[in-house]
């Protein structure tokens, strides 16, 4: 550990002093720390000489590539959002709704199972076929989301020059930023004519990608046959880690819905995730040659901010998925009005991450906004998870707002805490896992949340509304037949339905909070500022 420490010392002075000034520092705070490598730039992608036509090439190209960059970042981010605000017209079209939980996590869990996989395939197949891979996979089916916005980070790094990297990343930021506000917004307006057409618009775009990976990105072709690349995926690791997750969601999902949590399906499922679990472990860390989750980067400021990401990702998905469906259900809001009720959260969030670089300038600590946030997240959540049935707009806009400020003070010191406490070399899969336990955290919650509010959803329904089948009222045109009093009740149930699925993140933001306290601090060489370091 002794030599990760002289190493990041050394590198952080010579990124510090040398390679970013203060502006670029401020913005590599919002942005994942890039690696210092520079295996292929962007003026090496593209064979260009002094001519004039040659310079208007490389600016042509630099333009395409960025929006090649930008456009899968904004594509694979909104298509998170931008489903939480149709999950109950979907439920209502598919006559589904005991399964409004899958919809919310399945996207999640093949992007989670994805991402760490699609990074790793890059490194041996090269990255031009992995993207190509990852956009047309996406037209057809979501897991290709992992792909697009795991390369997307990736390229920068391969195509960027190092001198301005800091400020393409910043670019990238935003961009996740505004997709993740738009996200909602499209989809409840779309919904309102069909919510097939969230999918269907993703063709285009996709097909957009395509062409620029083509005809636009240049970079080199890995070397090796193509048994020698297969023979280094590590396919056992992704696939136990895939099955650990899906064992885990099921059992939450049926249990006390579907099958008593004692009765044998649920207790088997446990166990395979516990068995499946052990075998990932044992895989990665004993005996893949090149696994997906190395335990050299595992390190005490690692494993706390992936902890803070896990934690971070499982508030922020609750929130985007069961705040649209609490605003439909008890207030009635169509999809397009749910979905601008979301946009306080999400836009704090965003607001935030972009100005956490001139905080931690304004206070000189990077820990002490950190701790900020994770005490004002705490009080956010239990806000939102506790407010009235009848509680006006304004309060509900303020809960939560203090729920995304307390996010979006972290998220991006976070991940700046975790690659900076790693070698050089593993800067790229510091970054990958941040935003894997991020991912991870949501499908976790999303399920924890799931099982909670379907099950307290079908009690109230037989407490207040006995004379009714709790399945029965899922259906809004069922439900639609009620009487006005025996409406309001309806909406009373699905409140706290809400109000008990909201609490279960409540630990979620304790531990959170406890993960940044125990971070422990480095000066950064260069500045008066201190960072989490070893």
């Amino acid at each position: 550990m002794s030599n990760i420490n002289q190493d990041n010392s050394i590198r952080d002075e010579s990124t510090l002093e040398k390679g970013l000034n203060e502006d670029e520092f401020n913005h590599s705070l919002a942005s994942p720390l890039p690696d210092t490598k520079e295996p292929h730039s962007l003026q090496n992608s593209i064979a260009v000489n002094d001519k004039p036509a040659s310079k208007t090439k490389l600016i042509i190209s630099k333009f395409l590539i960025t929006i090649g960059l930008v456009l899968g970042i904004f594509v694979g981010s909104m298509s998170e959002t931008a489903v939480s605000t149709i999950t109950e017209v979907i439920g209502s079209d598919l006559k589904s709704y005991g399964s409004l939980t899958w919809i919310a996590g399945g996207y999640l869990l093949t992007t989670v199972a994805s991402t760490p996989l699609f990074g790793k395939l890059s490194d041996i197949f090269g990255r031009k076929p992995i993207e190509f891979f990852s956009i047309a996979l996406f037209a057809i089916a979501g897991i290709g989301g992992g792909g697009i916005m795991s390369m997307s980070f990736v390229m920068v790094s391969d195509v960027i020059p190092l001198e301005n990297r800091s400020t393409y990343l910043s670019i990238i930021s935003a961009t996740f930023a505004i997709a993740q506000i738009l996200g909602p917004i499209i989809g409840g307006a779309l919904a309102e004519v069909s919510w097939r057409i969230n999918f269907y618009i993703q063709l285009p775009l996709c097909l957009i990608l395509l062409l620029l990976v083509v005809f636009v990105l240049d970079l080199p072709k890995s070397e090796g046959n193509i048994l020698s690349k297969v023979k280094r995926v590590d396919f056992l690791g992704s696939l136990t880690l895939v099955l650990t997750i899906v064992s885990f969601i099921l059992a939450t999902n049926w249990g006390g819905k579907d099958y008593a949590w004692n009765s044998a399906p649920i207790i088997v499922l446990f166990v395979l995730m516990a068995v499946f679990f052990i075998a990932f472990i044992i895989i990665e860390w004993k005996i893949s040659p090149e696994p997906v989750l190395p335990s050299r980067v595992f390190v005490r400021n690692v494993v706390l901010s992936l902890t803070a990401s896990f934690c971070a990702g499982a508030v922020q998905f609750v929130a985007i998925f069961y705040l649209p469906v609490y605003f439909q259900f008890v207030h009635g809001a169509t999809p397009s009005e749910s979905g601008y009720r979301l946009i306080p959260f999400l836009a704090i969030i965003s607001i935030c991450c972009l100005s956490s670089g001139t905080l931690i300038k304004i206070f000189k600590t990077i820990r002490g906004v950190m701790w900020v946030g994770g005490a004002i997240n705490i009080v956010g959540t239990c806000l939102v998870a506790f407010w009235r049935q009848n509680a006006t707009l304004a309060e509900q806009v303020i809960f939560i707002l203090l729920n995304g400020i307390g996010l979006g003070l972290i998220f991006q010191l976070v991940i700046f805490t975790c690659t900076l406490s790693v070698a050089p070399e593993d800067v790229a899969i510091a970054s990958g896992l941040f935003t894997f336990s991020m991912n991870i955290g949501g499908v976790v919650s999303l399920a924890i949340a799931g099982s909670i509010y379907n099950n307290v959803l079908s009690n109230q329904i037989l407490e207040k509304l006995p004379e009714y089948v709790p399945k029965d009222l899922l259906d809004p045109q069922i439900a639609g037949t009620l009487s006005e009093a025996n409406k309001e009740l309806l909406k009373t149930c699905y409140h706290y339905a809400f109000q008990y699925a909201y609490i279960c993140v409540i630990p979620f933001a304790i531990i959170l909070f406890i993960s940044v306290l125990g971070l422990t601090k480095l000066e950064i060489p260069g500045t008066k500022i201190q960072a989490s370091g070893h």
